[in-house]
């Protein structure tokens, strides 16, 4: 229920995603890149050509979709016959949003709003959530929300599951694929259907759904680690430019062109005073050595230039 290719941030382009999640069992797979249909309409193109010949018996079933992405909510639009235009700008109206459900409608599309955790989490360096002013689920609800992304990349989000259930929603899950490395965390399920995009939309749209999750359960939290000063030490000593004096951040991408979070940049003093101190160190080291070799030097003119003066009285 949500992949990307190289159309958007995959780097599986969109044969390889039809390929994996055919080596993976999927009898479906919605491909919804970042604000544009085109990998997903190329993913179904080859996906008919090569695994579903027969077009009666299809191998396995390619529905194009979006992930219309902005910096208050990611919504993955399913169903797509044709393209909806883009958003202009990272930080949308709440009108705006609605009018883009609406649009998605008018197309016979279903719309959910993905990942409520990892939208509402915390950005690093930021402390802020990672998409801000994000629509809450009973504002999408009257907007015309079909449903919410209840399990992803293998984390269960419980009240958002109690709230479709409570709305009679789809139980949607995904892994959001992005590299040849993922592997299924979630399944959505759906039972006694024909596999065509129209049977499945109207499964979807009645809320007959029911999910899988891996076995190994959950995912692990995630806890950024603070900046390890002994880092602050070594690192002038193998940066190759002056990039390890600072980090230029700008949080979470909007895919609109504009980055959700202020540009940030943060200067670590620790490593300028460590610079300056093997700045210092290195210059230290090169007089001492060049003060060595001088005296050596002198050691060796001394001494092999007083055996050369004796051999020569000698002759």
């Amino acid at each position: 229920m949500h992949s990307h290719t190289t159309h958007s941030d995959g780097n599986l382009n969109p044969e390889q995603i039809v390929d994996w999640a055919f080596a993976y069992g999927f009898n479906a797979l919605v491909v919804s890149d970042h604000n544009t249909l085109t990998g997903a309409l190329a993913a179904q193109s080859y996906a008919n050509t090569v695994y579903n010949v027969d077009s009666s018996n299809p191998r396995i079933l390619v529905i194009p979709a979006i992930e219309h992405t902005t910096c208050r909510i990611h919504m993955q639009i399913v169903g797509l016959t044709s393209p909806i235009p883009a958003p202009k700008k990272a930080f949308p109206t709440d009108a705006e949003l609605q009018s883009v459900i609406d649009q998605a409608h008018a197309q016979g599309a279903l719309v959910f709003a993905n990942h409520l955790p990892w939208s509402l989490g915390t950005e690093r360096n930021y402390n802020v959530p990672t998409l801000q002013h994000h629509p809450t689920r009973e504002q999408l609800l009257d907007w015309g929300i079909d449903g919410f992304e209840i399990l992803h990349d293998g984390k269960l989000d419980l009240p958002t599951l109690l709230f479709a259930r409570k709305h009679g929603m789809p139980l949607i899950s995904s892994t959001d694929i992005h590299t040849a490395e993922d592997v299924p965390y979630g399944w959505t399920l759906i039972k006694d259907t024909p596999l065509n995009v129209p049977a499945i939309l109207e499964k979807l749209k009645n809320g007959e759904t029911s999910f899988a999750s891996h076995p190994t359960g959950v995912g692990k939290k995630i806890i950024w680690p603070e900046n390890n000063p002994e880092w602050d030490k070594w690192a002038p000593l193998v940066g190759m430019d002056f990039g390890f004096l600072y980090d230029d951040i700008h949080g979470m991408y909007s895919f609109t062109g504009e980055w959700c979070h202020e540009q940030r940049l943060i200067v670590h003093q620790g490593r300028a005073v460590w610079f300056v101190i093997w700045t210092i160190l290195a210059w230290v080291g090169y007089e001492v050595a060049r003060w060595g070799v001088g005296i050596g030097y002198m050691w060796v003119q001394e001494r092999f230039g007083k055996r050369s003066r004796e051999r020569g009285i000698m002759l």
